[in-house]
């Protein structure tokens, strides 16, 4: 029995690989869809066989995982928190030390707070979101008003 792999198959394949990163979004899918349509294109250039093609899919795709996945996700979650969280303020529930952390409540959840400042900041005081740096929320006091 002889297994055949043609380019539709390889594009179905990359297809159904996108619409399952769609759901998850972790970008691991999408390394593996990338090379399904590269062994389409391959099987265009004469390149198929299908021991071949198997350890190519296999390669190329955890290769994209490894040196692709932390871009994929830097990317992704810089621009979101960038654009949503920046500048958003919040008060504080508790006395936020000098370049220390605290617990806050934001949107619902609990994150760590961390004083962008050398400035103790007051229970009950208003911050502003100065960037998120992975799960921690960097926070400033808010500007005086002029």
């Amino acid at each position: 029995m002889s297994i055949s792999f043609s380019p539709s198959l390889w594009l179905v394949i990359a297809i159904v690989l996108v619409v399952m990163e769609v759901a998850t979004g972790a970008f691991v899918m999408v390394n593996f869809a990338i090379s399904a349509v590269l062994l389409a294109l391959y099987h265009f250039l004469g390149l198929h066989s299908p021991e071949w093609e198997l350890l190519a899919f296999g390669a190329q795709g955890l290769i994209g995982v490894v040196f692709l996945r932390g871009r994929f996700t830097r990317a992704a979650t810089s621009r979101q928190a960038h654009s949503t969280d920046k500048h958003q303020r919040l008060k504080l529930h508790s006395t936020l030390p000098a370049n220390g952390i605290t617990q806050v409540e934001y949107q619902g959840t609990t994150w760590t707070a961390v004083n962008a400042t050398a400035v103790e900041l007051a229970a009950g005081q208003v911050v502003e979101i100065e960037k998120v740096d992975g799960v921690k929320l960097v926070v400033k006091p808010v500007p005086a008003a002029r």
